[in-house]
């Protein structure tokens, strides 16, 4: 599924994809997909995990071309550009 995010998001937290809580329990391995990152002016960390632990699987600039259908995620951190 794809997902939206608030235009404003808050820095340095891990958010659940909302779009796929609303899933859960239902569909315990559900995951968003093709991440973007157009409407903020923070780094999106795009996570596998639902806690954000580990390596991001992509880092999207603010205003990066969307990623493929293929990049799966369930969570994002946002955090300022160096």
């Amino acid at each position: 599924m794809s997902a939206s995010l608030p235009e404003q998001p808050p820095l340095n937290e891990c958010l659940l994809i909302q779009q796929v809580v609303e899933l859960e329990p239902g569909a315990p391995h559900a995951d968003a997909f093709a991440p973007q990152n157009t409407s903020t002016s923070a780094n999106a960390q795009i996570f596998a995990p639902d806690d954000c632990a580990g390596t991001p699987k992509v880092v999207l600039k603010p205003g990066s071309n969307p990623e493929p259908d293929d990049v799966t995620f369930r969570a994002v951190k946002f955090v300022l550009p160096d």
